[in-house]
């Protein structure tokens, strides 16, 4: 049986590496977002992200920072406002539904016409295949393939032979 011993795991050093990581991250930011302003270029997290050396996810994270930049993006004159949808007027609607109401009418239509028609072929067909039940009837037999022949014969043959 072994025993396993409690420790606590040192974790001290991964703690004071993330904060530095943190602090080295802030200025890159700052540098970028200033360089950004004073180019008047556009402001976006992707943009940002790249010139400082960080991902999205952690501007995201960052509230103060990212409040920052949503500021920013906002202020961009050159940026364009996003359109408020139009609500569409009720005569709209209603001729909507029209149009909807009548393309469905003539798709059960066109269904109805089809069925039918689908109707008059299989009866076409039913007519086609007794004609030609009844020509193969009226036809002699005759087969090219002499063994079916000869099979043919034979059991003819052996039929005649069996007593009644």
């Amino acid at each position: 049986m072994s025993r396993r011993v409690a420790h606590r795991r040192n974790i001290a050093g991964l703690l004071r590496h993330v904060q530095q990581k943190h602090a080295d991250a802030v200025p890159k930011v700052d540098t970028a977002i200033h360089a950004l302003v004073r180019g008047s270029e556009p402001i976006t997290f992707r943009r940002v992200a790249s010139m400082a050396g960080v991902s999205t996810a952690w501007l995201y994270a960052q509230p103060e920072i990212k409040e920052r930049i949503v500021r920013l993006r906002s202020q961009d004159p050159s940026r364009p406002t996003p359109a408020v949808a139009e609500r569409a007027s009720e005569a709209s609607k209603n001729a909507m539904l029209h149009a909807l109401r009548q393309r469905v009418a003539d798709l059960e239509q066109d269904r109805r016409d089809l069925l039918k028609k689908i109707q008059r072929l299989e009866e076409r067909a039913e007519v086609l295949y007794g004609e030609l039940y009844r020509d193969r009837l009226d036809r002699p037999q005759t087969d090219p393939d002499p063994i079916r022949c000869e099979h043919a014969h034979n059991v003819a043959e052996r039929e005649d032979r069996v007593p009644l």
